[in-house]
């Protein structure tokens, strides 16, 4: 199955390689081998440059804080800025998954005061959520 999602990836159809991106935030879990494997091919997708569809960039960063992805932080800070509030709320909430490390927190900072209340309301959440993680370590 990974390597078929792994495949889709770079399918034709916007909605293939969304569904691709998504799944492979669930393959990758600690408990399977998959991890960075799909971690790797998921910031491939968060690049604007590179994928076209906002729709498989916003499922992209939002499988990367699934995963806790400390790796994908620089690909996640990059998505803070999209074009698309979709990228951007989804980049609120992963980056939150990463904890409460300075850098996240200035870019959550940043997304507090976006011109979208959509993606205002999701960095308040992935405010919450850093922190929370904090204090869980």
């Amino acid at each position: 199955m990974f390597e078929a999602m792994l495949a889709r990836c770079d399918d034709d159809g916007a909605d293939s390689r969304e569904i691709a991106a998504f799944t492979l935030g669930q393959l990758g879990l600690p408990s399977f081998p998959f991890r960075s494997e799909s971690i790797s091919r998921l910031i491939d997708l968060t690049a604007s440059e590179c994928e076209p569809s906002s729709d498989v960039r916003a499922a992209a960063v939002a499988a990367l804080g699934h995963l806790h992805a400390v790796e994908a932080k620089e690909a996640l800070f990059k998505a803070a800025h999209d074009v698309s509030v979709d990228v951007r709320a989804n980049a609120a909430v992963s980056l939150g998954r990463l904890g409460a490390a300075p850098d996240i927190l200035h870019a959550l900072q940043i997304l507090l005061r976006d011109e979208s209340s959509e993606v205002r309301e999701w960095a308040e959440l992935g405010h919450d959520i850093a922190n929370e993680m904090d204090g869980l370590s």
